[in-house]
């Protein structure tokens, strides 16, 4: 399940950082910077998401050894 939401999460940074060039090419450098900035936070949910089973478990063991 989190391995798809972060796909879908990396497709839609993929399109915003297409779209960020095709802003660049027509000088919309405001539009370009808002839509990069957007293209990094989805990806780095994408990563978050990957990762969240290990982390998830890391964190249910971490808790689980100390009682």
């Amino acid at each position: 399940m989190n391995r798809e939401i972060a796909k879908k999460w990396f497709k839609q940074a993929q399109h915003d950082l297409e779209m960020a060039e095709k802003n660049m090419g027509i000088e919309g450098y405001d539009i370009a910077s808002f839509l990069a900035h957007q293209a990094v936070e989805k990806l780095l949910k994408a990563i978050l998401r990957w990762k969240a089973t290990k982390f998830l478990l890391l964190i249910t063991l971490t808790t689980w050894q100390k009682n």
